[in-house]
């Protein structure tokens, strides 16, 4: 996990498919970790099922703050996990998941195309 969070790179149009191979080897990472097979390929499958809305990501939001964030957010989660803060890794998973760049594309798209159920 540790060296997986080294490589990241803020998932940006500069950085393109290599932040994005980085960041899904970031993610394999740490369910990976859990050594529970039928997780990991449920989690592998659903990742090559949204990687679309990821790819979208590059553009949606504007502006680096999101990016960022996001970037430190898996330093951290990294470092609660590391230091056997369980409950607290949890809850940033669930925000952080929440306010995902994916998150944010998929709602984008659901917007343009009409499909947002509110």
């Amino acid at each position: 996990m540790r060296a997986a969070v080294d490589k990241l790179l803020p998932v940006t149009r500069q950085w393109g498919e290599e932040a994005l191979t980085a960041h899904r080897a970031f993610h394999q990472a740490l369910y990976r970790a859990s050594h529970n097979d039928v997780l990991i390929r449920l989690l592998d499958d659903l990742w090559d099922k949204s990687d679309r809305y990821r790819r979208l990501g590059l553009e949606l939001p504007p502006g680096d703050e999101p990016r960022t964030r996001d970037l430190q957010e898996h330093r951290q989660l990294v470092s609660l996990i590391v230091d056997g803060r369980a409950a607290e890794a949890a809850q940033l998973m669930r925000s952080h998941i929440t306010h995902s760049l994916t998150a944010t594309a998929i709602s984008a798209l659901e917007d343009r195309e009409g499909l947002r159920v509110t």
